[in-house]
């Protein structure tokens, strides 16, 4: 089999082939969600901190300069994510108190749709599990604002209409009335021939 280079990694001593062979399947997947947005100087926040995932996600977020608030299902749970880099351990959702640019739920249910609320304007939200098992159920009109388009106010004195154009040939700024035509006139001293009378068809 021939693959890439940059595909395969040395397996140190000590570790056992089948763990190893595990390892992409937190690592890779934490790194993925880690990398789906820019997250220097932003508050990232990992659910289910404690699991294998999560505990990735803590350490790479770290390294990628982020604020990391990891979030555990008890205090015992919350055992060295400290020192892999998070900022800040919290048991569920309890602590948080400014938006979140990007979080990372391993958690799902109800969890999922509370942290929904945390996000700041423009926020990234990735579900990578669920762990609770439980549906997430979002409030009506929670994913989606409709925001009234403004309006100018009404002017509080009416405005003038502005006068009709005029056309440039005209020799003056107002149109003239046009005079009425006359019917013809039999001229002095003469008789006005009857107007013809139209015959009917025979019936």
């Amino acid at each position: 089999m021939a693959v890439p280079t940059d595909a395969v990694a040395e397996v140190p001593t000590g570790v056992d082939l089948a763990d190893a062979a595990a390892l992409p399947m937190a690592g890779v997947t934490a790194l993925r969600t880690v990398r789906s947005r820019d997250i220097l100087g932003r508050r990232v926040l990992i659910t289910g901190a404690a699991g294998g995932v999560g505990r990735y996600a803590v350490q790479l977020a770290a390294l990628g300069g982020a604020h990391v608030i990891a979030s555990v299902g008890s205090p015992a749970r919350a055992q060295g994510l400290a020192e892999l880099g998070a900022s800040q351990v919290v048991v569920g959702l309890t602590g948080i108190d400014r938006p979140i640019d990007l979080i990372l739920d391993k958690v799902g249910g109800p969890q999922l749709a509370a942290a929904w609320a945390l996000l700041a304007e423009g926020g990234v939200i990735r579900t990578i599990g669920s762990a609770s098992e439980e549906a997430a159920v979002f409030e009506p009109y929670s994913l989606f604002s409709l925001s009234r388009p403004k309006r100018s106010a009404p002017s509080a004195t009416p405005t003038p209409t502005p006068p009709a154009p005029t056309s440039p040939l005209s020799s003056s700024s107002s149109p003239k009335a046009a005079s009425p035509r006359k019917s013809p006139t039999a001229a002095p001293g003469k008789k006005s021939n009857p107007p013809p009378k139209l015959s009917s068809p025979a019936r």
